[in-house]
């Protein structure tokens, strides 16, 4: 792409950006928009922009092929939307979004075990799966009903678990208007599930936070191959530019579509002024520790950049050695080729892949796994590269 392409691309992609958003590269989507509407939320988000990130979100879908489904919850599944395609249902998909009330108390896990059920009984291969869940994060469930808090804590535990198992991230968005957000929980919901975790009081920070979501998404080519050719990797990279604060509400939406339009058109000028794509880390590694009763850690790679150690990747958690494992995007893979190169300098660190001690560098490609051992002290990472 050259110079006046890219400019000619930015011009066009912000002219159709305010009606709907030209995701034509973007593979298909399924999307459940979970929304708390627990009487807590009257203060956390007062101007329910909780509903307008949730109609900003149906707006940048694909008519054509994109689906989405709606829980909305407080002490129990108020009301919801199995997964509907896009096509034609965006006024009713609106209406339902605007026509919700305030419910008492506060159970995320069955809010989130819906969104899980909706997801896994209509989701088909080929169509990539996000959760958005926008919570003010506290549990309150009532202390005269049948579930104690003990129960609705495992009940997020067990969607958490689910959302793995199944490879759908939950994105969190937490409203914060009074301050009395819980973090912890909203965070946690993320991380467990390779997910992104925003906090917001304003609704012009939302197209930021939409925008970036999708960045995270896979992308095709615009152009074909032949069907015996793999597709090349194609990476979005998002620049968020803020709208003039003095909007109305009549006119949020274009506004805001309008924003995300903008950000696009200079994300082609910016790959173009740079002559080439930065290889980032796309797909997923799952991590299993040798210890007992350790749950499997799940990384979305694209958020560490360009490299990162397996100490970061686990969280800080292992064995201070695990920083010489370096992980970063292999140089030599072709492009469409989204490959890992696991390098290590310790000694005392070996690789295993295939049951065989290698030396490193091992390269790792979506659907491979090794096992990084550090002999002395017992300790060992299993690590699986998915999609």
């Amino acid at each position: 792409m050259n110079l006046l392409q890219a400019i000619c691309a930015g011009i066009m992609f912000s002219a159709m950006a305010v009606g709907t958003y030209d995701n034509s590269h973007l593979l298909p989507v399924d999307a459940v928009l979970v929304i708390d509407i627990s009487n807590s939320m009257r203060t956390a988000d007062p101007n329910r922009i909780s509903q307008d990130a949730m109609n900003l979100f149906i707006d940048m879908l694909a008519e054509e092929r994109d689906r989405v489904g709606i829980v909305a919850y407080a002490g129990r599944v108020e009301a919801s939307v199995p997964m509907t395609a896009i096509y034609d249902q965006r006024e009713f998909l609106r209406d339902f979004i605007d026509g919700l009330y305030y419910a008492s108390w506060t159970d995320h896990g069955l809010g989130l075990l819906e969104a899980i059920d909706i997801m896994h009984q209509s989701h088909e291969y080929g169509r990539q799966s996000v959760i958005i869940f926008l919570t003010d994060g506290n549990l309150n469930v009532s202390p005269w009903g049948a579930r104690t808090m003990h129960e609705a804590e495992h009940d997020i535990t067990t969607a958490l678990s689910l959302a793995q198992q199944h490879g759908f991230p939950i994105h969190t968005i937490g409203l914060n208007f009074d301050g009395e957000l819980d973090s912890a929980a909203v965070d946690r919901i993320a991380n467990a599930t390779g997910g992104l975790s925003f906090e917001t009081t304003d609704a012009e920070e939302l197209p930021g936070i939409v925008s970036t979501i999708f960045s995270l998404m896979r992308f095709v080519p615009a152009i074909e191959y032949p069907s015996s050719a793999p597709s090349p990797e194609y990476i979005q990279e998002t620049i968020y530019i803020p709208p003039e604060p003095t909007t109305t509400p009549a006119n949020r939406r274009g506004i805001l579509l309008m924003t995300v339009g903008i950000a696009a058109g200079f994300t082609a000028l910016a790959l173009a002024l740079t002559g080439r794509q930065k290889r980032v880390f796309t797909g997923r590694l799952v991590l299993e520790t040798g210890r007992r009763g350790q749950p499997p850690i799940y990384r979305n790679l694209i958020e560490y950049g360009r490299h990162t150690t397996l100490n970061i990747l686990l969280g800080g958690n292992g064995c201070p050695a695990f920083d010489a494992v370096v992980i970063a995007p292999s140089p030599h893979a072709p492009s469409h080729l989204p490959q890992l190169l696991v390098k290590c300098r310790h000694k005392k660190i070996t690789f295993v892949k295939d049951f065989i001690v290698q030396n490193s560098p091992i390269y790792l490609s979506p659907g491979t796994e090794m096992t990084v051992r550090l002999d002395d002290e017992g300790e060992q990472v299993h690590m699986r590269y998915v999609e």
